[in-house]
């Protein structure tokens, strides 16, 4: 029971770090005063490429996300563990948000500038976070 709970907060949690995450990019996005005043973040960026910048055509980009988000969610189903499952949840949803902003904007909007090196927005650090997280428990698991 209270693994369930846990397991609920914390999907809850990434499920509005997501809402905000989309609000964030409808603000930056629709209005040019939000744009310019709001400066924590620094100036958003449409990224029309793959992280890093790398150029991807539009066809190969689709089949590449449809086969990554199938792929996750087969591992979702078939995971036998919990841990897996939340942290799987937090890729799809986070990668949706990304998606969403393809479909809507032409690219991923990105707001949250790394010491000069990257932009980034919250479903990117979700993402990441969550892959670094599946990646030690599996580490973890096999010692």
């Amino acid at each position: 029971m209270r693994k369930s709970f846990i397991s609920i907060v914390i999907v809850s949690s990434a499920g509005a770090l997501l809402v905000l995450d989309q609000v964030i990019k409808l603000a930056y996005m629709t209005s040019p005063i939000f744009a310019e005043r709001f400066w924590i973040f620094g100036p958003a960026s449409l990224n029309m490429f793959l992280p890093f910048g790398i150029p991807f055509s539009d066809v190969a980009f689709w089949i590449l996300a449809v086969v990554v988000w199938v792929i996750c969610w087969i591992w979702f189903f078939l995971a036998d563990r919990q841990y897996e499952r939340v942290i799987l949840f937090f890729i799809l949803f986070a990668g949706a948000s990304n998606l969403y902003d393809r479909v809507r904007w032409g690219g991923v909007v990105d707001y949250i500038h790394i010491a000069g090196i990257s932009v980034v927005n919250m479903a990117d650090i979700i993402i990441v976070g969550a892959v670094i997280a599946l990646i030690m428990q599996r580490l973890k698991s096999k010692k």
